[in-house]
């Protein structure tokens, strides 16, 4: 199955039959962005933002990560119900991020009270106890309050900006910059949803594609826009080039060696440099408060990203909270399929929404090669398929692999018709404004019956 434009490659939703209960919240229906509502970035290359801050520990915080994500308290509330036997569910709790001797030092003693009722009912009431304990603690969280700490943390005055950029410096930049060069797509089509426009960009079919479909036109072909080098790739750019345009502000990414060519020579010029980083819906708010404050677009802070970010809250709000689907995601190279955790942009929004990302008990990396007996072990309700390209390259790259495996095909999501191949537009580039289509679309795949 494919998840089109309305589903979100990287989106929020979709579910299993386990998913549909009574008296969870109604589906929440985002409008769209409209126009030049849905930038884009190339994925970024590390999991930690200028604040430092692991993905998994910035956003989306709530009931969900106390009950699903943490899956451990259900596993030794049911040992203590009877519902499961504690032996069965050390493997499911090793792949959940517990600890398999600490679970088993709680079976045993389990094992040793399980003909004393009176035992058996002491250990329940108070596992239960200590659970609506930790449900209450992450429920007082405001999941508002974690995606906006990246960008409370930017400082506004009269005439400048002040923020950790993705090199870990803390950089002033005057606003209404007179020249800007913007050299990777993604962060160019998020500085004009800020009010802005560039000077000077980069070029290639995929950067062109992300203007159509972001801006809404191909600005390399604008009459003031300077086509600086013909991709994001630094090693194919001219620093005298650059340089020579003398631009009052550099725009630049970490990735592709971006930043690290021009570091020195913008400093020796004088030049102002920003390494931005953008991984998940954190760093979106933080970069469209930099970008629309630079710009002199202050008003858009409100009418665009703090509107998208009650949009997002209200997704959330309304999956689930018991019944998680497991979930395996996948990321799909030209030639080689990688397992993904809730380190990357698609497993932590799979975390936010409820959903137990089972690759996070197999590595450390954010990706990683995937041990399909592993998978199979597991079993997942849903495998989510990030595809680099489009949804034809990435079906073709998984029938290559993986066509004829029969450990594959014995997968339950293969066999129930729940592998969804996610719209590159929202889950491989990054959605700005649009993220609440990328929610709402995997919050559909998550929980179908919602």
């Amino acid at each position: 199955m494919s998840a089109g434009v309305d589903r979100h490659d990287r989106g929020t939703g979709a579910g299993d039959s386990r998913a549909g209960r009574a008296g969870h919240l109604p589906r929440h229906r985002p409008s769209d962005g409209g126009a030049g509502a849905d930038p884009q970035t190339e994925p970024g290359a590390g999991h930690h933002g200028a604040d430092g801050a692991p993905r998994s520990q910035r956003g989306g915080a709530g009931v969900r990560s106390a009950v699903c994500a943490e899956g451990r308290r259900h596993f030794l509330l049911r040992c203590a119900v009877g519902t499961v036997h504690p032996g069965a569910s050390v493997c499911a709790l090793r792949h959940r991020g517990g600890d398999p001797a600490r679970f088993c030092r709680k079976s045993l003693f389990y094992s040793h009270h399980r003909r004393d009722p009176q035992m058996k009912h002491l250990l329940a009431v108070f596992l239960c106890a200590a659970l609506l304990f930790c449900i209450s603690c992450a429920s007082s969280q405001n999941s508002s309050e974690d995606y906006l700490t990246a960008a409370d943390a930017v400082i506004v005055t009269e005439d400048a900006v002040s923020f950790a950029d993705a090199s870990g410096t803390t950089v002033t930049i005057t606003k209404n910059p007179a020249k800007t060069y913007c050299l990777y797509a993604s962060f160019t089509t998020l500085w004009y949803e800020a009010g802005g426009t560039v000077d000077g960009c980069v070029g290639g079919d995929s950067a062109v594609q992300l203007y159509k479909s972001h801006i809404g036109r191909d600005i390399t072909g604008d009459a003031d826009v300077t086509v600086l080098a013909k991709s994001a790739q630094a090693k194919g750019w001219s620093v005298e080039t650059i340089l020579a345009g003398q631009p009052s502000l550099i725009l630049c990414s970490t990735a592709m060696g971006g930043y690290d060519t021009l570091r020195a020579p913008c400093e020796a010029a004088g030049i102002p440099i920003v390494a931005v980083d953008y991984d998940d819906f954190a760093d979106y708010l933080k970069w469209f408060k930099v970008f629309c404050h630079l710009n002199g677009r202050p008003e858009l802070w409100e009418s665009v990203a703090m509107a998208a970010l009650s949009d997002v809250n209200a997704v959330i709000a309304s999956c689930p909270t018991e019944n998680a689907p497991t979930v395996f995601c996948m990321f799909t190279g030209e030639t080689s399929l990688k397992a993904s955790t809730s380190n990357t942009m698609l497993g932590g929004m799979v975390k936010e929404l409820g959903g137990i990302n089972i690759a996070d008990g197999m590595g450390d990396a954010e990706r990683f090669d995937i041990n399909l007996e592993a998978v199979y072990s597991l079993d997942p309700d849903v495998i989510l398929v990030q595809c680099h390209t489009g949804d034809a390259d990435a079906r073709a790259t998984v029938e290559r692999l993986y066509g004829d495996n029969p450990v594959w095909q014995s997968l339950r999501a293969v066999k129930e018709g729940r592998v969804y191949y996610l719209d590159n537009a929202l889950f491989h580039n990054k959605p700005n404004r649009r993220f609440v289509h990328a929610y709402d679309t995997l919050a559909e795949l998550l929980y179908p019956t919602k």
